[in-house]
């Protein structure tokens, strides 16, 4: 069986407006595990081993007083050699009309090939007054571990 290792890193985060970049930090369980994983700054995560990867993130609205602006949660990702980074895929929610029939939450899943030294992390958006009514962002990833003699043409 090749040899892997299963990074995996799940956050969450409850905060009432938009941040460009979402930092999950101020977590107690994020601190400490920043503390033992240098793949981690509590925003962005680096790549420490390529491979595929399944990635999740969303969030859900605040419910007392939803936003009548679009509101989008980007999967950004600092590509290498490359200066500016791009957007991998986005968790969308959008306004609510005069029937109230406005999605509450966005969430998003996909399986990518990474490289060593990427970045990834979550970029927040909104098309209106900046109040979002975000709440409840998270974030989770996972390295898929396979064995490549069991995978159609040998590679995981």
């Amino acid at each position: 069986m090749a040899e892997c290792a299963c990074i995996a890193l799940s956050v969450e985060k409850s905060i009432s407006e938009v941040e460009s970049v979402i930092n999950f930090d101020p977590r107690p369980e994020v601190k400490e595990y920043v503390k033992t994983n240098s793949n981690w700054n509590g925003s962005h995560f680096r790549v420490q081993q390529s491979g595929m990867y399944h990635i999740s993130w969303g969030f859900y609205r605040d419910g007392t007083d939803v936003s009548k602006d679009d509101l989008s949660l980007h999967l950004m990702k600092s590509p290498i050699p490359q200066i500016q980074d791009v957007v991998v895929a986005t968790a969308f929610a959008g306004e609510d009309q005069e029937n109230k029939n406005g999605r509450k939450s966005g969430h998003h899943v996909i399986i990518t090939n990474l490289i060593v030294g990427e970045d990834l992390y979550l970029k927040a958006y909104i098309d209106g007054n900046g109040h979002s009514h975000l709440r409840d962002v998270y974030f989770t990833i996972f390295k898929i571990c396979c064995d490549p003699s069991i995978v159609v043409g040998g590679a995981c």
